[in-house]
This record gives structure tokens, sequence and C-alpha cells, in this order.
């Protein structure tokens, strides 16, 4: 009978071994699962933040190209107004007085422009 209680308790402790390793193997996928779920839940909070901040600080940005191409359309159109103008003037005068190295130094000048 000592034999047969000595495996029992063997056996029982081997039992009791296997109970502890099932459970802490448990409460290992346990916490590897909430780090893992924490983890994504972080990086999804972070890409939505970026996201947000990102719109955020590019508005300017894209304000002030919108102004700048505003800003050169409006030089262009007041640069080509006076040129116009100088250029009808010199075929007048061209007209009147005759072409010579100043009305074509003046033309040349106005088409480069």
């Amino acid at each position: 009978m000592c034999i047969v209680s000595k495996k029992a308790m063997m056996v029982k402790e081997m039992l009791l071994c296997f109970l502890i390793y099932c459970r802490i193997n448990s409460i290992k996928r346990f916490f590897f699962f909430i780090t893992l779920m924490v983890a994504l839940s972080s990086l999804l909070i972070v890409s939505i933040l970026v996201i947000i901040f990102s719109g955020a600080a590019i508005k300017p940005i894209a304000k002030n190209n919108e102004q700048q191409k505003q800003f050169i359309t409006d030089a262009s159109h007041e640069l080509k107004t006076p040129l116009t103008s100088i250029g009808t003037s010199l075929d007048v005068l061209s007209i009147d007085c005759g072409e010579n190295e100043w009305t074509d130094n003046i033309k040349n000048q106005t088409i480069r422009i």
C-alpha cells in the first residue's frame, strides 16, 4: 500500500505541476493578447492623430501656394497692360516720326518682356 500511495502522490504532484503549467501558459497568452491589443489600438490612435494634424499643418502651405499663384496672375496682368499701351504708343510714334534706333530698341524690349 505504501508503494501505491507513493505512486498516487507522484501522480497527484505531476497532475498539479501540469495544471500549474497550463495555468501559467494561459496567463502568458492572456497578457500577450492584452499587449497586442494595446499596441494595435495605440497604433490606430497615433495614425488618426497624424492624419488629423497633418491636414491642419498642410492648410497654411496650400493657402500660401494659392496666394502665390494669384499674385503671379495679378502681376502678369498688371505688367501686360502698360506694355500693351507702350507698344501701341510706339506704333503711333513710328507712323508719325518713322522708325529709328530708339523706337526699334523700345519695340524689342517690350516684345522681350
